[in-house]
């Protein structure tokens, strides 16, 4: 991988190993704790960690899966926690250190190793199958080439019947606590409270909603959009992967007001076959999509992000799954 960084007036490239670089970003989910024993974990050392995960700034590179149509790809920041109470404190403490970026609009931050390591897993471990999607008739036999979106509320898991879904998902009895707990926590008077005062948010909220989606074959919402249309007062995404290969491909982008103003229009898709690019166009910042990472952002009139899904390297070998979590 090569990646680099600005040293006075000078970039310096690098070549990394991959599977260092690999073993690194996935050894960082893995944190100790001193209020709890964690059978089976790998002990790193917080600062090789953090040394690997902060250091390089991503050079653009079509060549080694970077965009030319990237301003910078935000280093993802980890905080080694060495005390806490609970998932909940975990992940509060997560959120309030998450840096808060001011460009290209206020008020979005990015976060990584979000979730405990035991966390996470199960995240990963108790992700819906395809066929437990509310959507999954209705999109089976049309998810072709262009890829398509499979979507469910948190709430179908919780309200299945166990014998009646127990053989297409063998694990729905530990799936439903573990997914009523991350509701729980998501929406919790601590949780909300500590994203309120990271995105300035004094809400009146009407409605929240932790939805389930994985889209298929590169499908991406490419459209540069505000979420105002949908009256969000804040929006948040967890990425749910155990790779890193598609790192590049499938992260969120914010974008200026000028990006969206140059977005493509109607032009149909050139990179892959079936796949339409209206509404694309370039990022100022893209989070990569790394396990165990996500982002939020307070919904605004110049809240303009998307997933773009042009130039998508991995389509055929690894679903963009997300758990997205709205409050309106």
């Amino acid at each position: 991988i090569q990646v680099g960084k600005q040293s006075g007036d000078l970039q310096e490239v690098m070549d990394l190993d991959t599977e260092t670089v690999t073993g690194a970003v996935e050894g960082h989910n893995v944190l100790p704790s001193s209020n709890e024993s964690h059978a089976g974990m790998i002990k790193l050392d917080p600062e090789s960690v953090n040394a690997q995960l902060n250091a390089p700034q991503v050079v653009a590179d079509t060549a080694g899966g970077h965009s030319q149509h990237v301003g910078e790809y935000p280093s993802c920041n980890a905080t080694t926690l060495t005390s806490y109470s609970g998932v909940l404190d975990y992940v509060v403490q997560q959120l309030e250190a998450a840096p808060t970026f001011t460009q290209p609009f206020n008020y979005s931050t990015y976060f990584c190793s979000f979730w405990p390591a035991e966390t996470y897993a199960k995240l990963v471990e108790y992700f819906p199958p395809d066929v437990m999607f509310d959507n999954y008739k209705a999109k089976q036999k049309s998810c072709g080439e262009g890829g398509c979106r499979y979507a469910m509320e948190h709430t179908t898991i919780l309200k299945a019947k166990e014998k009646k879904k127990k053989t297409l998902w063998p694990q729905i009895s530990e799936a439903k606590p573990f997914w009523q707990n991350i509701s729980d926590i998501v929406f919790s008077p601590q949780f909300e409270k500590a994203l309120w005062k990271k995105l300035d948010v004094k809400p009146s909220i009407k409605r929240r909603e932790l939805r389930i989606l994985s889209d298929k074959n590169g499908w991406a919402n490419g459209r540069i959009h505000t979420d105002t249309q949908a009256t969000k007062i804040a929006t948040m995404m967890f990425y749910i992967t155990n790779s890193t290969a598609a790192v590049y491909d499938y992260g969120t982008c914010l974008h200026t007001f000028a990006q969206y103003k140059n977005r493509i229009i109607q032009e149909k898709g050139v990179e892959r076959k079936g796949v339409g690019r209206d509404g694309e166009g370039d990022c100022f910042y893209k989070f990569q999509f790394l396990p165990n990472s996500g982002y939020s952002f307070r919904v605004s009139k110049s809240s303009w992000h998307s997933a773009p899904n042009r130039f998508i390297k991995h389509h055929e070998t690894i679903h963009r799954n997300t758990l997205l979590v709205n409050w309106y």
